[in-house]
């Protein structure tokens, strides 16, 4: 596995920051893995910690509260748990179409919670989900 490793320097007003760029490659001259290195005060061309990847925030607020919508798709319903839901937090959730018609509508959620869906055409809906600064919304479908 072949090793190449590029140094950059950024400056930015006074400061300097150094970055390295690591790939990894196959055999066959793939490229496999990429490793950013970003360090403000290591010298050019030493050895730097690697900077920790990105959470993605949708992920963040679903862990935070324990929400999870399932199953989709769905042919008559879904469910909708909380797992870390607070007393003090108002929750909410709207279901509505493509155009933005709302379908369902329900206040203050329970730990577990089930929507019928049995009624609706066919189709593509908006789960918005509410709890509280923090909202969410899903796609799910609905099929026979």
């Amino acid at each position: 596995m072949k090793k190449i490793i590029l140094y950059l320097t950024l400056f930015i007003s006074v400061k300097s920051y150094s970055q390295a760029i690591e790939y990894l490659y196959d055999a066959n001259g793939n490229r496999t893995e990429r490793h950013l290195y970003v360090c403000p005060s290591c010298p050019q061309g030493g050895r730097m910690a690697a900077t920790p990847p990105p959470q993605d925030t949708t992920q963040a607020v679903a862990a935070k509260h324990g929400l999870n919508v399932f199953p989709n798709p769905t042919q008559d319903k879904i469910n909708l748990t909380l797992t870390n839901l607070t007393d003090d937090e108002t929750t909410s959730v709207t279901v509505s179409d493509e155009s933005g018609k709302a379908l369902y509508t329900a206040k203050n959620l329970q730990s577990q919670n089930e929507i019928n869906m049995a009624s609706f055409n066919n189709g593509t809906y908006f789960v918005r989900v509410t709890m509280g600064k923090d909202v969410m919304v899903y796609k799910v479908m609905k099929v026979q």
